[in-house]
């Protein structure tokens, strides 16, 4: 009986460190995408391109983590994003 409720309290503390890895990990690509816009937003190409890749890099590493669909949308948006800012630096063949 006791291992039993061992095995149980590992199952829920493994799967709270799991959604609690998966917010912050969410939560931190869609900070590096909003920031990204905002420097977007604010002229700062260059800079808005090293936080569309962070957040890129964030959903290539745990994309296991997230529905594929999800993902896809994600690196959509980026991808579409820091194309505009290639163009606007005049780096046609990055965009």
């Amino acid at each position: 009986m006791k291992k039993i409720i061992a095995a149980v309290i590992v199952i829920v503390l493994i799967l709270l460190v799991f959604k609690s890895v998966k917010v912050y990990v969410g939560d931190k690509a869609s900070e590096l995408y909003e920031t990204g816009v905002e420097k977007l937003e604010k002229k700062d190409f260059t800079g808005a391109i090293d936080d569309f890749d962070q957040s890129l890099s964030l959903a290539d590493k745990s994309s296991w983590l997230f529905p594929e669909e999800l993902v896809k949308k994600h690196r959509s948006w980026i991808y579409a994003q820091r194309a505009w800012c290639y163009m606007q630096l005049n780096q046609y063949e990055k965009a």
